[in-house]
C-alpha cells in the first residue's frame, strides 16, 4: 500500500506532525506488514525541496520514506488527478495564517476559527490513496 503526502519541507505544522504521525503508525506494525507499506512525501514547493533537502527531511522521521519532486506542472497535475488540492505554500517567514486564528482576525467567533483550521488542514495538501 502506497501513502501519498503532499507538503514541503519549510512546513510549519500540519507537514512535520503529519509525517510524525505516520511514522509513528508504520513503527505499530509488524515487520510483514511494514514491507507492504511505502510511505512518499510529494514536495508542493519544488523551488525550495530539492531532493538532498527532501531526502535530509524524511531522514529525520523514517529512512524508509521516499521524496518526490519536480517541475511544478507536474507535481499540479499529479495532485489532481489524485484530488488532492494543491496550494502553493506561503513565503518564508510568513506562516502566521498557520499559526493562528489571528490573521482572520482578533475578533472572530470560534465558529470561525474551527472553519479556518479545517481550511488549514485542507492547504497542507495532505492526501492518502
Amino acid at each position: 500500500m502506497r501513502l501519498v503526502f503532499y507538503g514541503f519541507v519549510r512546513c510549519p505544522d500540519v507537514c512535520p506532525v503529519t509525517l510524525a504521525s505516520l511514522k509513528n503508525s508504520v513503527a505499530a506494525l509488524s515487520p510483514e506488514q511494514r514491507a507492504r507499506v511505502q510511505v512518499q512525501f510529494v514536495t508542493v514547493d519544488p523551488g525550495n525541496d530539492t531532493p538532498a533537502v527532501v531526502r535530509a527531511y524524511l531522514d529525520r522521521f523514517d529512512p524508509a520514506f521516499t521524496g518526490l519532486t519536480g517541475k511544478a506542472a507536474t507535481i499540479d497535475e499529479a495532485a489532481r488527478v489524485m484530488f488532492v488540492a494543491n496550494v502553493a505554500p506561503m513565503p518564508a517567514g510568513d506562516h502566521s495564517a498557520h499559526l493562528s486564528g489571528a490573521a482572520q482576525g482578533a475578533g472572530a467567533r470560534r465558529t470561525r476559527r474551527r472553519s479556518v483550521r479545517v481550511r488549514r488542514r485542507r492547504r497542507g495538501c495532505t492526501g492518502i490513496s
